[in-house]
């Protein structure tokens, strides 16, 4: 479904020092979080969960969790099908060690088809920051992180070129980014004078008084603008739909820590929402989970 979103948030957990037996125990939670099937880019937060050690510092450790929802795993032989739920709350040492960790989501990955097009729209028409750059010959590829403030305290976005290759499939399940500026009106205006797209006028949502409006970036990634005077998080929404509200949810809260901030069903329109995230939506990235 994440036909051009190579991973979708990245989580930022404080570091440990090296206790007796972590390395032990951190080569014995790979391996269960292998045998169980979970995809690579997922062990390294199970593993945090499931053997947490003592804190001692508070550099930070990185941990990219590469499946944007709950998953099943299939193994490669058809007698021998499994399935697994990572949903179980943590209790004891993990419990208490979540409780004192400062988690915040720190990026989202996609892929686009011509990297300065994206660096000129995100810079020249949404304000963002050129935050760092570096180009990867030998595997054929190069990245570009944008923002709106340093990447230690602020969401970004990393944005990856391959070589040679100028279109995606961006895929259904992906739904849009949301960023919030001060004046939707002058930003959407700003938009289409640099012949960029504005998908939906400035205006009120439906049923409230929020300003909004959509536009796509060069490679057609939707975005939606939303007007707030002040905050500390412009980059402020990832929207994905989802197939089971209730086990995403459960998923996101019982695994990455995350909390439900809000939900909102819309039977008219046959849809419903669930906001969830480190923290108040007013100055935190936030995922907006779509279930039609």
């Amino acid at each position: 479904h994440f036909a051009s979103v190579q991973h979708v948030v990245g989580v930022l957990f404080r570091s440990w020092n090296d206790a007796p037996g972590q390395e032990r125990n951190q080569a014995r939670a790979d391996r269960r979080a292998a045998d169980v099937g979970a995809p690579l880019g997922l062990r390294a937060s199970l593993t945090a969960l499931m053997y947490p050690c003592r804190l001692a510092s508070l550099s930070p450790r990185l941990v990219h969790a590469y499946v944007a929802r709950p998953f099943t795993h299939h193994s490669s032989s058809s007698s021998s099908r499994r399935s697994i739920a990572v949903m179980a709350e943590p209790t004891g040492a993990a419990a208490d060690w979540l409780k004192q960790d400062e988690r915040r989501m720190l990026h989202v990955v996609y892929r686009v088809g011509d990297l300065q097009k994206h660096i000129d729209f995100y810079t020249n028409q949404l304000g963002m920051k050129l935050l760092r750059q570096r180009d990867i010959p030998e595997d054929k590829y190069s990245n570009a992180f944008l923002g709106y403030g340093p990447e230690d305290k602020n969401f970004a976005l990393e944005l990856t070129y391959n070589y040679g290759v100028n279109s995606y499939d961006i895929g259904e399940a992906f739904g849009h980014f949301g960023v919030a500026l001060p004046d939707v009106y002058k930003a959407a205006e700003q938009i289409k004078a640099a012949g960029g797209m504005v998908t939906r006028d400035p205006g009120p949502v439906k049923g409230g008084s929020t300003v909004i409006a959509f536009a796509k970036d060069p490679t057609g990634y939707i975005w939606e603008l939303i007007q707030r005077p002040k905050t500390s998080e412009p980059l402020c929404q990832v929207m994905l739909r989802v197939g089971d509200l209730q086990r995403s949810i459960d998923y996101y809260t019982n695994v990455l820590g995350m909390k439900l901030l809000r939900t909102r069903d819309n039977p008219e329109y046959k849809y419903t929402l669930a906001f969830l995230g480190y923290g108040p939506e007013e100055d935190n990235c936030v995922l907006e989970l779509t279930y039609n």
